[in-house]
């Protein structure tokens, strides 16, 4: 009985990875083919943009899936500890996912530079 938690977060981590990748993949292959079609020549400006993307989207993935690694590790002896890791990273992903997203971003840190800078 103490494994029964296990199946469903395991299926959850599963899905989130299979899900993840299928998503990176058509996004990518969607902009190659409208590269294509436009006959648009690749950039640095592309290259960052795709960098940028990559890396927001990694970062979502483990900012949701490391809550579910510590769900996952929720057995035995560090029952308590993984248990605390997974309540504080599931309740914190809201404003993780403002920081990064939101308050991170370029245009709003170079809004915030001339809005208080003077």
């Amino acid at each position: 009985l103490t494994y029964a938690f296990l199946i469903p977060a395991g299926l959850i981590l599963l899905f989130n990875m299979v899900v993840f990748s299928i998503i990176m993949y058509n996004l990518m292959k969607r902009e190659n083919k409208q590269k294509k079609l436009t006959a648009a020549k690749k950039n640095e400006g592309d290259h960052q943009w795709i960098i940028r993307q990559l890396r927001r989207a990694f970062s979502v993935m483990v900012l949701f899936g490391l809550t579910w690694v510590f769900g996952f590790f929720v057995i035995d002896g560090a029952r308590t500890v993984f248990a605390y890791l997974f309540c504080i990273f599931n309740t914190l992903q809201g404003i993780f996912i403002f920081i990064f997203h939101c308050v991170m971003r370029e245009d709003v840190k170079k809004w915030r530079k001339e809005t208080f800078s003077g």
